[in-house]
């Protein structure tokens, strides 16, 4: 008899209490989405490269959504190696993350991101074939947006962590338009 008793006491306890907890959890409600166009500065090592770089995004709650991202080289780097120099190019870079996102103002938002990617890098030299080879990676980062109407601003901050050690990990910065729908 105890034991009814108890278990009763439980499920009214829950009856009160879900209601109560349900109402912190963010609302999903129809997905909102954006996409964006801009610039990346990627920091390979000693080389710098830069990407024109697309995302599209769905948010499925306030805090919480998915994106995906990428990227084609624009700024190429002439390292030497010995005698030879060689021409190297990021041909394009692709990913896609779980975002986590936190709205400061009614027009601004800092997010956090983490996901997996790749990232397909060619060198070539006059004396030499050309060699391309794909890296995957490990990618994690921060950034910011700022919206007037559906017009806004990102800035974000990216480490890549690449998997294959035959590449070192890469630092990027992204400036880009983005556009809600």
């Amino acid at each position: 008899m105890k034991s009814l008793v108890a278990f009763v006491a439980v499920l009214a306890t829950g009856d009160i209490a879900a209601p109560a907890f349900a109402q912190n959890l963010p609302v999903v409600g129809a997905p909102s989405y954006s996409a964006s166009i801009g610039y990346t500065d990627a920091n390979i090592g000693s080389l710098n490269f830069g990407m024109a770089t697309f995302r599209a995004r769905a948010d499925f709650a306030k805090m919480f959504g998915v994106e995906g991202e990428a990227g084609v080289g624009i700024v190429d780097q002439n390292p030497m190696v010995g005698n030879l120099t060689f021409q190297t190019h990021i041909n394009d870079e692709y990913a896609a993350y779980g975002v986590v996102r936190y709205p400061v103002l009614a027009n601004l938002s800092v997010f956090a991101r983490g996901g997996y990617g790749h990232t397909d890098v060619k060198a070539s030299s006059p004396a030499l074939n050309s060699v391309t080879a794909g890296f995957d990676s490990w990618n994690y980062g921060a950034g910011a947006e700022y919206f007037v109407d559906k017009n806004g601003v990102r800035i974000d901050y990216t480490r890549m962590d690449f998997q294959d050690r035959g590449l070192r990990d890469a630092d990027t910065v992204s400036v880009s338009y983005v556009r809600k729908f």
